[in-house]
């Protein structure tokens, strides 16, 4: 999607009057000519300033409104009447529209090389929030997992995922096989993940072989001996069962447990020996 397309799309998002209603936190929000509309808001903050709020007011009407800019403690309180959908709406379009198989994309050997990582993000120090996404460690401070799939070639996140503070990395990585599958089915067809050490479990290279996904893994030698332990080059390696939870409601550790079937990967050891690329078979 070339530069002026991607703008368009993003101000067609922002002045959709389904936005501001799907958004509005208030009954009565912004159906009144006040200081700020709510497509201005938006327009606002999507200019990522340096300086401080007030100054980027300043600016921000100088350049495009014109007449006495508003204050920060109005634009805050201004702020609390919509919430993030606005956001989020414009990274799932634009990704829907750039990923959907009718513009050129920059690949490697034909794959589009995909890579998940998670971490954290502090929260400021409010009671919903720490009721909502938890805290991390000691102390007070809300937390929240972050888990993104990130364009390595395109240098897009083209699904992140804000969740609680004790994500489960393996779990979040499922959900982003699950929307590349389901919400990019072309892209999925020539996909490659890369994943780091943390990741690898039976249960993950099940999912990538269900949903036939190629990854690249970074396995350690006591979590995956079979894999470390393949000949270099190409070998089918069958991982040896394991046991999957799938009900907490009950206190029958069979209730709960269930084993998975073998799976069997293609595989190509590298030369450092720590790495894989797999493909069901």
């Amino acid at each position: 999607m070339m530069s002026a397309a991607y703008l368009k799309a993003i101000d067609f998002i922002r002045d959709c009057p389904k936005t501001l209603e799907s958004a509005r936190q208030k009954t009565g929000a912004f159906t009144r000519n006040r200081g700020m509309s709510f497509c201005q808001a938006i327009a606002f903050m999507l200019d990522m300033g340096k300086t401080t709020l007030q100054t980027r007011l300043n600016l921000f009407f100088d350049k495009t409104e014109g007449g006495e800019p508003i204050s920060q403690q109005a634009f805050s309180k201004l702020r609390m009447n919509f919430d993030h959908s606005p956001f989020e709406k414009m990274v799932r379009v634009t990704v829907a529209e750039e990923y959907k198989g009718i513009y050129d994309k920059p690949m490697f050997c034909g794959y589009h090389i995909f890579a998940v990582d998670g971490s954290y993000l502090q929260l400021p120090r409010v009671d919903a929030l720490r009721e909502e996404f938890g805290i991390r460690g000691g102390g007070t401070q809300p937390s929240a997992g972050v888990s993104i799939l990130y364009d390595v070639l395109q240098g897009w996140v083209i699904d992140p995922i804000i969740t609680h503070t004790d994500m489960n990395e393996r779990t979040e990585c499922s959900k982003h096989i699950d929307f590349l599958r389901n919400e990019l089915p072309y892209t999925a067809d020539n996909a490659i993940f890369t994943i780091d050490r943390g990741y690898p479990s039976i249960a993950l290279f099940e999912k990538f072989t269900n949903c036939n996904i190629k990854f690249v893994a970074r396995c350690s030698t006591a979590s995956m001996p079979q894999i470390v332990n393949a000949p270099m080059g190409d070998s089918i390696v069958t991982l040896k069962t394991e046991w999957l939870c799938v009900s907490t409601s009950s206190s029958s550790l069979q209730e709960k447990l269930k084993p998975l079937q073998p799976t069997c990967l293609t595989l190509t050891q590298t030369t450092f020996r720590s790495f894989m690329l797999c493909d069901g078979v």
